[in-house]
Protein backbone atom coordinates (compact mmCIF):
# COMPACT_ATOMS: atom_id res chain seq x y z
CA UNK A 1 0.00 0.00 0.00
CA UNK A 2 1.34 3.57 -0.81
CA UNK A 3 2.51 5.21 2.32
CA UNK A 4 -0.26 8.15 3.06
CA UNK A 5 2.38 10.26 5.01
CA UNK A 6 4.07 10.81 1.11
CA UNK A 7 1.41 11.90 0.00
CA UNK A 8 1.30 16.14 0.03
CA UNK A 9 -1.43 17.58 2.01
CA UNK A 10 -4.48 18.94 0.60
CA UNK A 11 -4.58 22.88 -0.71
CA UNK A 12 -5.91 24.41 2.45
CA UNK A 13 -8.91 27.16 1.65
CA UNK A 14 -7.42 30.05 0.19
CA UNK A 15 -11.08 32.03 -0.06
CA UNK A 16 -10.16 35.53 1.55
CA UNK A 17 -6.45 35.58 0.39
CA UNK A 18 -4.83 38.64 -1.15
CA UNK A 19 -2.47 37.66 -3.74
CA UNK A 20 0.12 39.95 -4.84
CA UNK A 21 -1.91 43.17 -2.88
CA UNK A 22 -4.21 42.52 -6.37
CA UNK A 23 -6.28 39.66 -6.21
CA UNK A 24 -8.95 38.91 -3.46
CA UNK A 25 -9.93 35.12 -3.50
CA UNK A 26 -13.33 34.14 -3.35
CA UNK A 27 -15.31 31.27 -3.71
CA UNK A 28 -13.78 27.78 -5.09
CA UNK A 29 -14.88 27.15 -8.25
CA UNK A 30 -13.77 23.74 -8.35
CA UNK A 31 -11.15 21.17 -6.73
CA UNK A 32 -9.14 17.88 -7.71
CA UNK A 33 -5.79 16.30 -7.81
CA UNK A 34 -4.40 19.31 -9.97
CA UNK A 35 -5.30 21.65 -7.25
CA UNK A 36 -7.88 23.86 -6.83
CA UNK A 37 -9.48 27.15 -8.63
CA UNK A 38 -10.71 30.23 -7.14
CA UNK A 39 -12.99 33.00 -8.25
CA UNK A 40 -10.96 36.15 -7.83
CA UNK A 41 -11.57 40.19 -7.59
CA UNK A 42 -8.92 42.42 -8.92
CA UNK A 43 -9.25 44.85 -6.29
CA UNK A 44 -7.33 47.50 -8.23
CA UNK A 45 -10.35 47.59 -11.32
CA UNK A 46 -13.16 49.52 -11.08
CA UNK A 47 -15.53 49.48 -7.67
CA UNK A 48 -18.38 49.43 -10.28
CA UNK A 49 -17.44 46.88 -12.20
CA UNK A 50 -14.93 45.06 -11.14
CA UNK A 51 -12.60 42.70 -13.37
CA UNK A 52 -13.27 39.01 -11.96
CA UNK A 53 -10.99 36.08 -12.55
CA UNK A 54 -10.38 32.26 -12.40
CA UNK A 55 -6.49 31.76 -10.41
CA UNK A 56 -5.82 28.29 -10.69
CA UNK A 57 -4.05 26.99 -7.68
CA UNK A 58 -1.38 24.61 -8.25
CA UNK A 59 1.47 22.60 -6.34
CA UNK A 60 4.76 23.45 -7.73
CA UNK A 61 6.84 20.94 -9.25
CA UNK A 62 10.27 19.83 -8.20
CA UNK A 63 12.30 21.64 -10.42
CA UNK A 64 13.81 19.07 -12.83
CA UNK A 65 10.56 16.50 -12.00
CA UNK A 66 8.80 14.73 -14.43
CA UNK A 67 6.06 16.58 -13.37
CA UNK A 68 7.74 19.91 -14.15
CA UNK A 69 9.00 18.67 -17.74
CA UNK A 70 5.20 17.97 -18.37
CA UNK A 71 4.60 21.43 -17.40
CA UNK A 72 7.01 22.75 -19.19
CA UNK A 73 6.02 20.98 -22.70
CA UNK A 74 2.00 21.92 -22.11
CA UNK A 75 3.17 25.80 -21.47
CA UNK A 76 5.04 25.67 -24.88
CA UNK A 77 2.60 24.51 -26.39
CA UNK A 78 -0.18 26.50 -24.64
CA UNK A 79 2.24 29.39 -25.68
CA UNK A 80 2.43 28.82 -29.29
CA UNK A 81 -1.54 29.09 -29.93
CA UNK A 82 -2.69 31.23 -27.53
CA UNK A 83 -3.13 34.18 -29.96
CA UNK A 84 -6.29 32.71 -31.49
CA UNK A 85 -9.17 34.36 -30.65
CA UNK A 86 -11.01 31.06 -30.11
CA UNK A 87 -7.86 29.79 -28.08
CA UNK A 88 -7.99 30.40 -24.03
CA UNK A 89 -5.07 32.80 -23.01
CA UNK A 90 -3.20 33.42 -19.86
CA UNK A 91 -2.64 36.58 -18.22
CA UNK A 92 0.55 35.43 -15.51
CA UNK A 93 1.48 33.26 -13.11
CA UNK A 94 2.49 34.13 -9.68
CA UNK A 95 4.57 31.59 -8.13
CA UNK A 96 4.78 31.28 -4.16
CA UNK A 97 6.10 28.32 -2.89
CA UNK A 98 4.97 26.05 -2.34
CA UNK A 99 1.90 26.94 -4.89
CA UNK A 100 1.90 28.61 -8.23
CA UNK A 101 -1.07 30.63 -9.34
CA UNK A 102 -2.35 30.77 -12.60
CA UNK A 103 -4.35 33.86 -13.65
CA UNK A 104 -6.94 33.07 -15.77
CA UNK A 105 -10.23 34.54 -17.82
CA UNK A 106 -13.82 33.72 -15.80
CA UNK A 107 -15.12 31.99 -18.53
CA UNK A 108 -19.36 32.17 -17.72
CA UNK A 109 -20.91 30.19 -19.89
CA UNK A 110 -19.89 26.85 -18.89
CA UNK A 111 -18.62 23.47 -20.97
CA UNK A 112 -19.82 21.84 -24.12
CA UNK A 113 -20.46 19.06 -21.96
CA UNK A 114 -22.61 20.99 -19.90
CA UNK A 115 -24.49 22.92 -23.02
CA UNK A 116 -24.97 19.69 -24.72
CA UNK A 117 -26.26 17.20 -21.77
CA UNK A 118 -28.52 19.71 -19.09
CA UNK A 119 -28.94 22.71 -21.58
CA UNK A 120 -29.82 20.51 -24.67
CA UNK A 121 -28.00 24.21 -26.70
CA UNK A 122 -27.90 22.43 -29.67
CA UNK A 123 -30.79 20.44 -29.74
CA UNK A 124 -32.52 20.52 -33.95
CA UNK A 125 -29.85 23.79 -34.21
CA UNK A 126 -28.09 23.81 -36.81
CA UNK A 127 -27.06 27.20 -36.53
CA UNK A 128 -25.77 27.00 -33.47
CA UNK A 129 -23.52 23.81 -34.06
CA UNK A 130 -22.49 25.60 -36.78
CA UNK A 131 -20.86 28.85 -34.64
CA UNK A 132 -19.30 26.82 -32.29
CA UNK A 133 -18.39 24.29 -34.28
CA UNK A 134 -16.71 26.52 -36.21
CA UNK A 135 -14.65 28.44 -33.76
CA UNK A 136 -13.31 25.30 -32.31
CA UNK A 137 -12.25 23.94 -35.90
CA UNK A 138 -10.38 27.31 -36.71
CA UNK A 139 -8.98 27.32 -33.58
CA UNK A 140 -6.91 23.70 -34.08
CA UNK A 141 -6.63 24.72 -37.31
CA UNK A 142 -4.72 27.47 -35.86
CA UNK A 143 -2.83 25.47 -33.24
CA UNK A 144 -1.80 22.86 -35.92
CA UNK A 145 -0.27 25.81 -38.82
CA UNK A 146 2.20 26.59 -34.94
CA UNK A 147 3.02 22.91 -34.76
CA UNK A 148 0.46 22.37 -31.71
CA UNK A 149 -1.43 19.34 -31.59
CA UNK A 150 -3.55 19.02 -28.80
CA UNK A 151 -4.43 15.45 -28.67
CA UNK A 152 -7.48 16.09 -25.66
CA UNK A 153 -10.20 17.42 -27.73
CA UNK A 154 -13.28 16.68 -25.83
CA UNK A 155 -16.87 18.51 -24.93
CA UNK A 156 -14.89 19.30 -20.87
CA UNK A 157 -12.12 21.26 -22.81
CA UNK A 158 -14.65 23.62 -24.67
CA UNK A 159 -15.36 26.55 -23.04
CA UNK A 160 -18.56 29.28 -23.81
CA UNK A 161 -18.63 33.05 -22.98
CA UNK A 162 -21.78 33.83 -21.16
CA UNK A 163 -25.07 33.49 -23.79
CA UNK A 164 -22.45 30.96 -25.85
CA UNK A 165 -21.91 33.35 -28.63
CA UNK A 166 -18.06 32.13 -28.61
CA UNK A 167 -16.82 29.10 -28.01
CA UNK A 168 -12.68 28.25 -26.67
CA UNK A 169 -10.31 25.46 -26.80
CA UNK A 170 -8.94 24.83 -23.43
CA UNK A 171 -6.61 22.88 -21.61
CA UNK A 172 -3.02 22.03 -23.63
CA UNK A 173 -1.91 19.41 -20.81
CA UNK A 174 -1.76 16.43 -23.39
CA UNK A 175 -0.77 18.93 -26.44
CA UNK A 176 2.63 18.25 -27.99
CA UNK A 177 4.69 20.27 -30.71
CA UNK A 178 5.28 17.13 -32.90
CA UNK A 179 3.38 16.25 -35.88
CA UNK A 180 4.38 12.50 -35.35
CA UNK A 181 4.30 10.33 -31.99
CA UNK A 182 4.87 7.23 -30.45
CA UNK A 183 3.20 8.14 -27.14
CA UNK A 184 -0.17 5.60 -27.67
CA UNK A 185 -3.35 6.16 -25.31
CA UNK A 186 -2.72 9.64 -24.91
CA UNK A 187 -6.39 11.61 -24.36
CA UNK A 188 -10.00 10.06 -23.69
CA UNK A 189 -10.74 6.69 -24.92
CA UNK A 190 -14.03 7.67 -26.42
CA UNK A 191 -12.09 10.61 -28.46
CA UNK A 192 -8.54 8.59 -29.78
CA UNK A 193 -8.20 7.60 -33.30
CA UNK A 194 -7.46 3.69 -33.70
CA UNK A 195 -3.98 4.97 -34.73
CA UNK A 196 -3.31 6.82 -30.89
CA UNK A 197 -4.78 3.53 -29.74
CA UNK A 198 -2.16 1.76 -31.70
CA UNK A 199 -3.31 -1.70 -31.25
CA UNK A 200 -5.16 -2.45 -34.09
CA UNK A 201 -5.46 -2.22 -37.67
CA UNK A 202 -1.71 -2.07 -38.75
CA UNK A 203 -1.21 0.99 -36.18
CA UNK A 204 0.70 -1.37 -33.54
CA UNK A 205 3.88 0.34 -32.26
CA UNK A 206 3.96 3.08 -35.08
CA UNK A 207 4.03 6.67 -35.00
CA UNK A 208 0.62 7.86 -35.13
CA UNK A 209 -0.50 11.59 -37.12
CA UNK A 210 -1.23 13.79 -34.13
CA UNK A 211 -2.66 16.20 -37.02
CA UNK A 212 -4.88 13.74 -37.78
CA UNK A 213 -5.52 12.40 -34.67
CA UNK A 214 -6.93 15.72 -33.80
CA UNK A 215 -9.07 15.78 -36.86
CA UNK A 216 -10.87 12.40 -35.85
CA UNK A 217 -11.70 13.91 -32.14
CA UNK A 218 -12.94 16.99 -33.81
CA UNK A 219 -15.25 14.33 -35.54
CA UNK A 220 -16.20 12.51 -31.87
CA UNK A 221 -17.05 15.97 -30.71
CA UNK A 222 -19.38 17.10 -33.76
CA UNK A 223 -21.37 13.76 -33.26
CA UNK A 224 -21.82 14.74 -29.42
CA UNK A 225 -22.64 18.22 -30.00
CA UNK A 226 -25.55 17.12 -33.36
CA UNK A 227 -26.82 14.16 -31.47
CA UNK A 228 -26.05 14.15 -27.81
CA UNK A 229 -23.98 10.82 -27.98
CA UNK A 230 -21.04 9.20 -28.39
CA UNK A 231 -20.23 7.08 -31.39
CA UNK A 232 -18.81 4.43 -29.39
CA UNK A 233 -16.61 3.98 -25.72
CA UNK A 234 -13.71 3.34 -27.60
CA UNK A 235 -12.15 3.04 -31.38
CA UNK A 236 -11.35 -0.72 -31.10
CA UNK A 237 -13.12 -3.67 -32.57
CA UNK A 238 -14.07 -5.59 -29.52
CA UNK A 239 -16.58 -2.38 -28.84
CA UNK A 240 -19.85 -3.47 -30.96
CA UNK A 241 -20.71 0.33 -32.10
CA UNK A 242 -17.44 0.99 -33.87
CA UNK A 243 -17.29 -2.63 -35.37
CA UNK A 244 -20.71 -2.02 -36.55
CA UNK A 245 -19.31 1.09 -38.02
CA UNK A 246 -16.24 -0.65 -39.82
CA UNK A 247 -19.27 -3.42 -41.35
CA UNK A 248 -21.58 -0.38 -42.50
CA UNK A 249 -20.15 3.05 -42.57
CA UNK A 250 -23.35 4.10 -42.70
CA UNK A 251 -24.12 2.62 -39.72
CA UNK A 252 -24.93 6.39 -38.00
CA UNK A 253 -27.88 6.96 -40.44
CA UNK A 254 -29.52 3.95 -39.79
CA UNK A 255 -29.07 4.56 -35.25
CA UNK A 256 -28.85 8.31 -35.28
CA UNK A 257 -31.50 11.29 -36.19
CA UNK A 258 -28.99 12.93 -38.44
CA UNK A 259 -28.96 13.83 -42.00
CA UNK A 260 -27.48 12.06 -45.12
CA UNK A 261 -25.10 15.67 -45.65
CA UNK A 262 -24.28 14.91 -41.58
CA UNK A 263 -23.66 11.56 -42.18
CA UNK A 264 -21.43 11.77 -45.43
CA UNK A 265 -18.99 14.29 -43.42
CA UNK A 266 -18.53 11.92 -40.59
CA UNK A 267 -17.39 9.48 -43.05
CA UNK A 268 -15.19 11.20 -44.19
CA UNK A 269 -13.67 12.33 -41.16
CA UNK A 270 -13.52 8.53 -39.52
CA UNK A 271 -11.48 7.18 -42.49
CA UNK A 272 -9.62 4.12 -40.69
CA UNK A 273 -6.26 5.76 -43.02
CA UNK A 274 -5.01 8.51 -41.26
CA UNK A 275 -3.16 10.20 -44.57
CA UNK A 276 -7.15 9.88 -46.68
CA UNK A 277 -8.90 11.30 -43.77
CA UNK A 278 -10.14 15.08 -44.65
CA UNK A 279 -8.23 18.11 -43.71
CA UNK A 280 -9.55 20.79 -41.33
CA UNK A 281 -9.53 23.16 -44.30
CA UNK A 282 -11.69 20.61 -46.52
CA UNK A 283 -14.48 20.03 -43.42
CA UNK A 284 -14.97 23.58 -42.94
CA UNK A 285 -16.16 24.57 -46.43
CA UNK A 286 -18.45 21.08 -46.09
CA UNK A 287 -19.61 22.42 -42.58
CA UNK A 288 -20.38 25.66 -43.79
CA UNK A 289 -22.31 24.45 -47.07
CA UNK A 290 -24.47 21.97 -45.09
CA UNK A 291 -28.07 22.52 -44.54
CA UNK A 292 -28.58 20.67 -41.68
CA UNK A 293 -27.19 18.10 -39.23
CA UNK A 294 -30.78 16.72 -38.22
CA UNK A 295 -32.75 14.52 -39.64
CA UNK A 296 -36.04 15.94 -41.80
CA UNK A 297 -38.25 13.58 -39.51
CA UNK A 298 -36.75 14.31 -36.25
CA UNK A 299 -39.41 16.25 -34.18
CA UNK A 300 -37.52 18.06 -31.63
CA UNK A 301 -40.15 18.31 -29.15
CA UNK A 302 -39.75 14.25 -29.43
CA UNK A 303 -35.91 14.18 -29.51
CA UNK A 304 -35.64 15.85 -26.46
CA UNK A 305 -38.07 14.27 -24.48
CA UNK A 306 -37.62 10.52 -25.74
CA UNK A 307 -33.58 10.43 -26.30
CA UNK A 308 -32.37 7.47 -27.83
CA UNK A 309 -31.76 4.83 -25.34
CA UNK A 310 -28.41 2.75 -25.57
CA UNK A 311 -28.44 -0.59 -25.62
CA UNK A 312 -24.78 -2.68 -25.11
CA UNK A 313 -25.70 -5.64 -26.19
CA UNK A 314 -26.60 -4.38 -29.34
CA UNK A 315 -24.78 -1.68 -31.95
CA UNK A 316 -28.02 -0.51 -32.57
CA UNK A 317 -27.52 2.16 -30.11
CA UNK A 318 -24.20 4.15 -29.66
CA UNK A 319 -23.33 5.06 -26.02
CA UNK A 320 -24.65 7.61 -24.01
CA UNK A 321 -22.38 11.10 -24.15
CA UNK A 322 -20.95 11.29 -20.68
CA UNK A 323 -18.16 12.80 -19.06
CA UNK A 324 -14.83 11.20 -20.14
CA UNK A 325 -12.86 11.44 -16.93
CA UNK A 326 -9.34 12.19 -16.51
CA UNK A 327 -7.22 12.21 -20.01
CA UNK A 328 -4.51 9.50 -19.90
CA UNK A 329 -1.13 10.68 -19.85
CA UNK A 330 1.58 8.79 -21.60
CA UNK A 331 4.39 7.53 -19.62
CA UNK A 332 7.41 8.81 -19.22
CA UNK A 333 9.52 6.65 -21.29
CA UNK A 334 8.26 7.70 -23.82
CA UNK A 335 7.69 11.31 -23.56
CA UNK A 336 10.78 12.90 -24.87
CA UNK A 337 9.93 15.49 -22.28
CA UNK A 338 12.64 18.30 -21.83
CA UNK A 339 14.21 17.39 -25.42
CA UNK A 340 12.83 20.46 -26.96
CA UNK A 341 15.03 21.93 -29.97
CA UNK A 342 15.70 25.03 -29.12
CA UNK A 343 16.50 26.98 -32.62
CA UNK A 344 16.06 30.37 -34.14
CA UNK A 345 13.31 29.31 -35.85
CA UNK A 346 11.28 27.77 -32.79
CA UNK A 347 11.89 31.17 -31.27
CA UNK A 348 10.15 32.97 -34.63
CA UNK A 349 7.68 30.75 -34.42
CA UNK A 350 6.57 31.34 -30.95
CA UNK A 351 7.44 34.50 -30.04
CA UNK A 352 10.24 34.43 -27.18
CA UNK A 353 11.21 36.62 -24.73
CA UNK A 354 14.32 36.82 -22.56
CA UNK A 355 14.27 40.08 -19.99
CA UNK A 356 18.37 40.86 -19.57
CA UNK A 357 17.56 43.55 -16.89
CA UNK A 358 14.72 42.90 -14.26
CA UNK A 359 15.67 46.62 -12.97
CA UNK A 360 14.70 48.08 -15.99
CA UNK A 361 11.19 46.85 -16.23
CA UNK A 362 8.58 49.51 -15.54
CA UNK A 363 4.77 48.77 -14.05
CA UNK A 364 1.83 48.03 -16.17
CA UNK A 365 -0.21 50.54 -16.21
CA UNK A 366 -3.58 49.48 -17.64
CA UNK A 367 -5.91 46.86 -18.77
CA UNK A 368 -6.39 45.85 -22.49
CA UNK A 369 -9.66 46.47 -23.66
CA UNK A 370 -12.17 43.43 -23.55
CA UNK A 371 -13.45 41.49 -26.53
CA UNK A 372 -16.67 42.68 -27.77
CA UNK A 373 -19.27 39.93 -27.33
CA UNK A 374 -21.75 39.96 -29.82
CA UNK A 375 -25.67 39.19 -29.79
CA UNK A 376 -25.74 37.37 -32.65
CA UNK A 377 -24.76 34.40 -34.54
CA UNK A 378 -22.39 34.52 -37.05
CA UNK A 379 -20.64 31.62 -38.59
CA UNK A 380 -17.36 32.50 -38.59
CA UNK A 381 -15.38 33.82 -41.99
CA UNK A 382 -12.41 31.35 -42.65
CA UNK A 383 -10.67 34.73 -43.99
CA UNK A 384 -10.16 35.63 -40.62
CA UNK A 385 -10.81 33.29 -38.32
CA UNK A 386 -9.05 30.23 -39.95
CA UNK A 387 -5.56 31.57 -40.88
CA UNK A 388 -5.02 34.93 -38.87
CA UNK A 389 -6.18 35.93 -35.49
CA UNK A 390 -2.75 38.02 -34.38
CA UNK A 391 -5.24 41.49 -33.07
CA UNK A 392 -7.69 38.93 -31.35
CA UNK A 393 -8.66 38.66 -28.05
CA UNK A 394 -9.76 35.62 -26.43
CA UNK A 395 -10.91 34.37 -22.80
CA UNK A 396 -8.95 32.65 -20.16
CA UNK A 397 -10.55 29.52 -18.03
CA UNK A 398 -9.73 27.55 -15.16
CA UNK A 399 -8.67 24.49 -18.13
CA UNK A 400 -5.56 26.75 -18.84
CA UNK A 401 -2.28 27.20 -17.43
CA UNK A 402 0.33 29.80 -17.27
CA UNK A 403 3.97 30.12 -18.99
CA UNK A 404 7.25 30.90 -17.33
CA UNK A 405 9.85 28.66 -18.66
CA UNK A 406 13.54 28.59 -16.92
CA UNK A 407 16.10 26.99 -19.82
CA UNK A 408 19.68 27.15 -19.10
CA UNK A 409 21.50 27.54 -22.22
CA UNK A 410 24.64 29.51 -22.97
CA UNK A 411 23.49 31.29 -26.36
CA UNK A 412 21.58 29.98 -29.02
CA UNK A 413 23.08 29.02 -32.35
CA UNK A 414 23.01 30.88 -35.32
CA UNK A 415 21.98 33.75 -34.09
CA UNK A 416 25.11 36.46 -34.37
CA UNK A 417 26.16 38.07 -30.88
CA UNK A 418 25.73 41.53 -31.46
CA UNK A 419 22.37 41.94 -33.18
CA UNK A 420 19.90 42.42 -31.19
CA UNK A 421 15.98 41.82 -30.71
CA UNK A 422 13.43 44.56 -29.28
CA UNK A 423 9.72 43.00 -28.15
CA UNK A 424 7.44 43.43 -25.39
CA UNK A 425 5.75 41.27 -22.47
CA UNK A 426 5.12 40.01 -19.48
CA UNK A 427 8.27 38.93 -16.99
CA UNK A 428 7.21 36.91 -13.79
CA UNK A 429 8.62 36.85 -10.25
CA UNK A 430 8.24 35.27 -7.31
CA UNK A 431 5.85 37.12 -5.04
CA UNK A 432 6.14 40.50 -7.54
CA UNK A 433 3.30 42.11 -9.67
CA UNK A 434 4.06 40.70 -13.16
CA UNK A 435 5.41 44.06 -15.49
CA UNK A 436 5.50 45.03 -18.75
CA UNK A 437 8.90 45.77 -20.18
CA UNK A 438 10.34 46.96 -23.71
CA UNK A 439 13.99 46.88 -24.15
CA UNK A 440 16.73 45.71 -26.63
CA UNK A 441 18.44 42.42 -25.51
CA UNK A 442 21.44 40.98 -27.36
CA UNK A 443 20.78 37.98 -28.80
CA UNK A 444 23.36 36.28 -27.65
CA UNK A 445 21.83 36.21 -24.48
CA UNK A 446 18.80 35.09 -25.43
CA UNK A 447 17.56 32.03 -22.69
CA UNK A 448 20.11 32.99 -19.83
CA UNK A 449 17.35 33.96 -18.25
CA UNK A 450 13.61 33.17 -18.27
CA UNK A 451 12.05 32.61 -21.88
CA UNK A 452 8.11 34.08 -21.55
CA UNK A 453 5.96 34.03 -24.77
CA UNK A 454 4.21 37.48 -26.09
CA UNK A 455 0.73 37.87 -24.60
CA UNK A 456 -1.97 40.46 -23.82
CA UNK A 457 -2.72 42.27 -20.38
CA UNK A 458 -5.09 41.75 -18.63
CA UNK A 459 -9.18 41.06 -19.29
CA UNK A 460 -12.06 41.53 -17.85
CA UNK A 461 -15.02 38.51 -17.34
CA UNK A 462 -16.37 37.61 -20.55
Amino acid sequence: MPDESSKPAPIPDLSGTLLNDRLLFMECLGAGSFGKVYRAIDVTSHKDDPACFAVKCLRKPERGSFEASLQEREFLSHIAASDHPNVVTLHEIIIDKPYVYVVLDLCAGGDMFHAIVTEGYFTQRTDRVKIAFLQILDALHYCHQHSVFHRDIKPENILFSKGHSQAFLADFGLATLEPYSDEHRCGSWEYMSPECIGKEFGFRGKPYSTRANDTWALGVLLLNMTTGRSPWEVAKRKDKCFEAYLTNNDYFLAVLPISEGANSIFKKIFDLDPSSRISLPELRSEIVALDTFFSPAQDPVTSESMPIKPDKTSPRNSACLRRSGVSMQPALSSCGIGLLSITPSFIDRIGLLVVKDFDSASPMSALAPSAVESSTLVVPDASTSLTSAASSLAPITPETHAAMVPVEIEEVPGIPGDESVVRKGHIFRDLKKPTWVREVVPKSSLFQRFVQRLTPASRSIR
